[in-house]
């Protein structure tokens, strides 16, 4: 027969289990609370990350206040509260598992699940419209969308490591218009476009996802750096932004990024956009058809940045039949090719401008009248995050050299707390989760 005081040891058991279940929730939130933290701001901390609520609010129940004591990792001690967070990526997803353990006294309680960090609708390029060319030089370039950490381009000792980011993996090109998409599918050599489906990695997703007009114009709407700031720092080599304090910048005319710039933020370029040396930008570029071509001014030396494409296309294996400039380039003597690489025709005043002068002749051709943004990656420039594009129906995409675009949502969560948009996309999903009591001993 159950007693008075059997009773009360059962009430007693019970409130040490919700107690330790309380715990057990406090430490999850916390835990997930630094977890979204350190992702927006680019930070890889939560790691193996030990969560102390020794200084944090107490656990409340039946109207008393339980305050947390500290945290025991290992989960073998008698401390009221311990929390861990472990990263663990998987397949084409960034995972983070987190256990949550709430102790008091001798009950315990167990909270687990996956938080998925993500960075919704970007790819490592996106082009709205049609385009009039897509263009690949030689076969060391690469188009990736699985996701990956940045390193320093002008640090040899710092290796890229493919797949390192902790967010989902994306394809490597989305576009919006069929047309197009075949274009890059027939230019680009499938081992050199990879992403979360495979090599050749190319999409058609009309609309998509996040549209570059209006993320454009957000960015025209919040700049931090004006376009004079970013024209000088290009000059003079330096950079702007960090992830502490990301730049977010508009530029009314061609842009050339070369040498050892570094950017991180979020760049518009309403004209045309070419990378060259070991540029570098982490973040977003968006390039528009809202410009003026050629009105460019102050982009910077060339760093010998001609001199890294026309190295790539010395190597015999460069070539891959795409008929691209390096076919036609002739390094010894320059001035008798069809053009360096980039130019895609021959010098001022040759036989080639006369052709293209009898094909124009009597042609009422919008996309002459409008050739929309020039889009060139070459050298050994990289950009970590997403390009995107568009180009109002007409522009170019040329990929050469030894340069890469490639998606990092690391380089994009930094950019939630400067753009509305950005913190739409920059999302923590907890799936799997789970409730468990365990004895003191297991």
């Amino acid at each position: 027969m159950e007693t008075d005081r059997d009773t009360a040891d059962s009430q007693a058991d019970r409130q040490k289990t919700v107690l330790a279940r309380q715990i057990a929730k406090s430490v999850f939130d916390r835990g997930i609370s630094e977890l979204r933290r350190d992702y927006r701001s680019g930070e890889e901390k939560y790691e193996n990350l030990e969560i102390d609520l020794s200084s944090g609010p107490p656990v409340q129940h039946k109207g008393v206040s339980f305050q947390i004591q500290g945290s025991d990792p290992d989960g073998s001690g008698t401390l009221p509260a311990v929390g861990v967070l472990k990263s663990e990526k998987s397949g084409s997803g960034g995972v983070v598992s987190v256990t949550a353990a709430g102790y008091y006294e001798d009950a315990r309680y167990r909270i687990k699940g996956d938080v998925i960090r993500d960075v919704k609708g970007f790819s490592a390029v996106s082009v709205k419209d049609d385009l009039n060319s897509v263009k690949g030089a030689g076969d060391k370039f690469k188009i990736s969308g699985l996701d990956t950490n940045p390193v320093d381009q002008s640090d040899e000792s710092d290796e890229l490591d493919p797949g390192s980011g902790k967010g989902y993996d994306r394809p490597a090109m989305q576009f919006d218009d069929g047309g197009a998409a075949d274009q890059a599918d027939t230019e680009f050599d499938d081992d050199q476009v990879v992403g979360v489906n495979g090599e050749g990695d190319i999409v058609q997703e009309n609309p998509l996802k996040v549209g570059p007009s209006n993320l454009a114009q957000e960015i025209r709407d919040n700049t931090t750096h004006s376009e004079s700031q970013i024209r000088r720092e290009i000059s003079s080599g330096g950079s702007v932004g960090s992830k502490e304090s990301p730049a977010v910048a508009a530029v009314d005319g061609d842009l050339k990024l070369s040498g050892n710039f570094h950017g991180v933020g979020a760049l518009v370029v309403d004209g045309g956009f070419e990378m060259r040396g070991d540029a570098q930008w982490e973040g977003i570029v968006i390039v528009t058809d809202e410009g003026e071509s050629g009105s460019g001014e102050g982009e910077g030396d060339d760093d010998n940045s001609d001199e890294n494409d026309n190295e790539n296309c010395n190597e015999e294996d460069d070539n891959k039949g795409h008929g691209n400039d390096c076919d036609n380039y002739d390094e010894d003597n320059p001035a008798n090719s069809e053009g360096p690489p980039g130019n895609g025709g021959g010098p001022p005043g040759d036989e080639n401008d006369d052709d293209e002068d009898e094909d124009d002749e009597g042609e009422d051709d919008e996309s002459n009248s409008t050739p929309g943004p020039e889009v060139d990656i070459g050298g050994n420039a990289h950009v970590y995050g997403s390009l995107m594009m568009e180009t109002g129906g007409n522009g170019s995409l040329a990929v050469r050299g030894s340069s890469r675009l490639q998606y990092s949502s690391s380089t994009l969560a930094v950019l939630a707390d400067v753009l509305p948009t950005m913190d739409e996309s920059v999302t923590l999903e907890v799936s799997n989760r789970s409730t468990k009591m365990f004895e003191p001993d297991s």
